[in-house]
Protein backbone atom coordinates (compact mmCIF):
# COMPACT_ATOMS: atom_id res chain seq x y z
CA UNK A 1 0.00 0.00 0.00
CA UNK A 2 1.23 3.26 -0.62
CA UNK A 3 0.79 6.72 1.95
CA UNK A 4 -2.64 7.44 0.19
CA UNK A 5 -3.99 3.54 0.65
CA UNK A 6 -3.03 3.58 4.25
CA UNK A 7 -4.55 6.98 5.17
CA UNK A 8 -7.66 5.95 3.31
CA UNK A 9 -8.09 2.56 4.81
CA UNK A 10 -7.29 3.74 8.22
CA UNK A 11 -3.84 2.45 8.83
CA UNK A 12 -2.49 5.88 9.43
CA UNK A 13 -4.13 8.13 11.83
CA UNK A 14 -5.03 11.42 10.48
CA UNK A 15 -1.94 14.14 11.70
CA UNK A 16 -0.20 10.64 12.67
CA UNK A 17 3.06 12.34 10.72
CA UNK A 18 4.35 15.34 13.00
CA UNK A 19 6.01 17.75 10.75
CA UNK A 20 8.86 17.31 13.20
CA UNK A 21 9.44 14.02 12.37
CA UNK A 22 10.23 14.70 8.83
CA UNK A 23 13.90 15.30 9.38
CA UNK A 24 14.03 11.95 11.21
CA UNK A 25 12.18 10.00 8.09
CA UNK A 26 14.75 11.90 5.40
CA UNK A 27 17.81 11.10 7.83
CA UNK A 28 16.75 7.19 7.48
CA UNK A 29 16.34 7.33 4.09
CA UNK A 30 19.67 9.05 3.60
CA UNK A 31 21.09 6.28 5.70
CA UNK A 32 19.27 3.15 3.80
CA UNK A 33 20.84 4.92 0.21
CA UNK A 34 24.45 5.34 1.63
CA UNK A 35 24.10 1.42 2.58
CA UNK A 36 23.06 0.47 -0.23
CA UNK A 37 25.48 2.08 -2.12
CA UNK A 38 28.40 1.03 0.27
CA UNK A 39 27.28 -2.45 -0.29
CA UNK A 40 26.80 -2.14 -3.79
CA UNK A 41 30.43 -1.02 -4.10
CA UNK A 42 31.90 -3.46 -1.74
CA UNK A 43 30.42 -6.13 -4.08
CA UNK A 44 31.48 -4.34 -7.19
CA UNK A 45 34.99 -4.32 -5.87
CA UNK A 46 35.12 -8.02 -5.02
CA UNK A 47 33.93 -9.02 -8.26
CA UNK A 48 36.60 -6.76 -9.48
CA UNK A 49 39.52 -7.77 -7.36
CA UNK A 50 38.57 -11.50 -7.59
CA UNK A 51 38.07 -12.37 -11.17
CA UNK A 52 39.37 -15.35 -12.09
CA UNK A 53 39.50 -14.60 -15.85
CA UNK A 54 42.56 -12.05 -15.60
CA UNK A 55 45.67 -12.79 -14.44
CA UNK A 56 47.45 -11.49 -10.92
CA UNK A 57 48.70 -8.32 -12.88
CA UNK A 58 45.30 -6.84 -14.37
CA UNK A 59 43.63 -7.64 -10.79
CA UNK A 60 46.86 -5.30 -8.72
CA UNK A 61 46.37 -2.64 -11.51
CA UNK A 62 42.74 -2.79 -10.57
CA UNK A 63 43.74 -2.75 -6.91
CA UNK A 64 46.03 -0.05 -7.13
CA UNK A 65 43.02 1.93 -9.27
CA UNK A 66 40.68 1.62 -6.95
CA UNK A 67 42.95 3.08 -4.03
CA UNK A 68 43.25 6.24 -6.10
CA UNK A 69 39.74 6.67 -6.64
CA UNK A 70 39.49 6.03 -2.86
CA UNK A 71 41.62 8.97 -1.97
CA UNK A 72 39.92 10.73 -4.50
CA UNK A 73 36.63 10.44 -3.01
CA UNK A 74 38.24 11.27 0.29
CA UNK A 75 40.08 14.47 -1.06
CA UNK A 76 36.60 15.46 -2.31
CA UNK A 77 34.74 14.46 0.63
CA UNK A 78 36.63 16.77 2.72
CA UNK A 79 36.47 19.92 0.42
CA UNK A 80 32.76 19.16 -0.55
CA UNK A 81 31.80 19.09 3.11
CA UNK A 82 29.63 22.18 3.18
CA UNK A 83 28.29 21.02 -0.16
CA UNK A 84 27.13 18.16 1.40
CA UNK A 85 25.37 19.87 4.16
CA UNK A 86 23.49 22.15 1.30
CA UNK A 87 22.46 19.07 -0.55
CA UNK A 88 21.24 17.22 2.77
CA UNK A 89 19.34 20.13 3.21
CA UNK A 90 17.77 20.97 -0.29
CA UNK A 91 16.42 16.47 -0.35
CA UNK A 92 15.66 17.50 3.25
CA UNK A 93 13.37 20.90 2.02
CA UNK A 94 12.28 18.69 -1.03
CA UNK A 95 11.09 15.61 0.70
CA UNK A 96 9.18 17.65 3.24
CA UNK A 97 7.82 20.09 0.79
CA UNK A 98 7.03 16.80 -1.30
CA UNK A 99 5.26 15.18 2.02
CA UNK A 100 3.02 18.14 2.99
CA UNK A 101 1.88 18.70 -0.70
CA UNK A 102 0.72 14.71 -0.54
CA UNK A 103 -1.05 15.28 2.95
CA UNK A 104 -2.61 17.78 2.07
CA UNK A 105 -4.07 16.70 -0.72
CA UNK A 106 -4.99 13.80 1.06
CA UNK A 107 -6.61 15.63 3.69
CA UNK A 108 -9.07 17.84 1.03
CA UNK A 109 -9.98 14.54 -1.06
CA UNK A 110 -11.50 13.10 2.69
CA UNK A 111 -13.09 16.97 3.12
CA UNK A 112 -14.60 16.61 -0.46
CA UNK A 113 -15.79 13.39 0.27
Amino acid sequence: KNVREMARDGDIEQGAFNEDQIPSFVSIMWNITVMDITTTLREVVMKVLHDQSVDHDVRQKRAKAILTLGDIFEQQKSIQHDEEKDIREMFQNAAQAAMEKTLHKMNDEEKSR
